[in-house]
């Protein structure tokens, strides 16, 4: 089984025949997470890592228009 999208703890999630079952997305409000498939990353290491595209991609911009 797996649960299309939830926020809140997986910990309080519906438990079905005794397992937590697999979530297609995640937010966990209290471990401030993001789960895709099971697969977990911090939101704040998603936000570090959105803004260090965005300042490389910034600097990239700056270099071509000389």
């Amino acid at each position: 089984m797996v649960i299309d999208r939830n926020i809140g703890p997986r910990e309080q999630m519906i438990i079905v025949d005794g397992q937590i079952p697999m979530h297609l997305r995640l937010i966990d409000n209290e471990k401030f997470t993001i789960s895709v498939l099971d697969d977990e990353v911090s939101i704040q290491q998603l936000f570090d890592a959105m803004m260090d595209v965005m300042r490389r991609a910034n600097e990239w911009l700056s270099s071509a228009e000389r």
